[in-house]
């Protein structure tokens, strides 16, 4: 399942004929661009971002979640393997055969029908529910490191992201920039379930905004298409 069906099910949730424009944000574009993670910037159309595996809408198979999320495996061991994202709600519904699995709800990953602890290593992207969905969320796992500033995960992440806002070594950093966040976590958890990193960058302020316009867009075309008005 790819890009096109994530669209083609995201689209139901407005009318066939309110098809939005994203908004524009100049103000947020060079925030953005700095903290884009794997070549992935925030507020990217979904249909410009290439090569991620989408799953249906989660509304659709009867899930309120409303993250709408499309991976990237980025591990080895699912070179060659077919890649697949959706909701579960029980370990049968994990597919049949090879092939690397994202639990959407989760976010947990499996090869080849087993629970992977730690995870695979991915990129997601998680989008807004609008008929023309935007980035809003990016994540992106590996290989466990220490968080330090003299560490060469932590020298990488400053020379790429600049200085943290805050930090917590071994094991994390942070940046803030208005409503745009960005954190790295590192053996966040004790034992194998711990044993990776991970980023995220997000900007839910995004997720809001671009509700807000197709809610004025489908308000619009409940008036366009309301029936005439009775005989008074």
């Amino acid at each position: 399942m790819r890009t096109l069906l994530l669209l083609a099910s995201l689209a139901g949730v407005a009318s066939a004929d309110a098809h939005m424009k994203p908004g524009s944000y100049p103000e947020k574009a060079a925030i953005w661009k700095k903290l884009a993670v794997r070549d992935v910037a925030l507020g990217t159309e979904l249909a410009k971002v290439a090569g991620f595996t989408c799953g249906p809408d989660p509304a659709s198979q009867g899930f309120s979640t409303y993250r709408h999320t499309c991976v990237k495996f980025l591990d080895e061991r699912c070179t060659g393997r077919p890649s697949k994202i959706h909701h579960i709600r029980a370990s049968p519904d994990v597919p049949a055969g090879q092939g690397c699995f994202m639990d959407e709800g989760s976010g947990g990953t499996y090869l080849d029908r087993k629970l992977t602890s730690p995870p695979l290593s991915y990129v997601s992207v998680v989008v807004t529910d609008t008929s023309a969905p935007v980035v809003y969320e990016v994540n992106y796992t590996f290989a466990k490191d220490v968080l330090t500033d003299d560490s060469n995960l932590g020298k990488a992440l400053i020379a790429k992201f600049g200085k943290p806002t805050s930090t917590n070594p071994p094991i994390g950093m942070s940046w803030t920039a208005g409503d745009v966040r960005l954190s790295a976590g590192c053996g966040t958890t004790e034992g194998p379930t711990g044993e990776y990193c991970s980023l995220q960058v997000s900007d839910t302020a995004l997720l809001d905004s671009e509700r807000s316009i197709q809610k004025e867009l489908d308000d619009a075309q409940v008036k366009k298409n309301a029936p005439p008005p009775p005989k008074l």
